[in-house]
């Protein structure tokens, strides 16, 4: 598998934000609109190569992992729909094409629901 360094480090703020309870930062961290940073466009090259689609479980899996605070969440109770919306949105990043305003669209109304 493709090395995601960039994928793993923005995974592993998140997951610490996640155990500080920072909504704000993680909301700051989960941008959607381009024009997207070079760590965010570096997101996007590790996605293309370790997660082309079709390989969306295995990125469920690997946010799963990454993320155990949304695993496990509180009183035993997991954040599933938390980790499968990490999942849209990477996949999201991954797939993108703003120059397609209807894709863009249909998967921007797809991440948030």
């Amino acid at each position: 598998m493709a090395a995601t360094n960039t994928l793993d480090r923005f995974l592993a703020e998140i997951s610490k934000l996640l155990r500080e309870k920072d909504a704000v930062r993680i909301q700051q961290y989960l941008i959607i609109e381009p024009p997207y940073s070079q760590q965010y466009q570096q997101i996007v090259q590790e996605l293309r190569n370790a997660f082309p689609k079709g390989s969306e479980d295995t990125l469920e899996q690997k946010c799963s992992n990454a993320l155990p605070e949304a695993r496990d969440g509180e009183d035993d109770a997991p954040w599933t729909a938390f980790l499968k919306f990490m999942m849209q949105y990477f996949v999201f990043l991954r797939d993108v094409d703003v120059a397609n305003l209807l894709d863009t669209f249909t998967s921007l109304s797809e991440l948030v629901q």
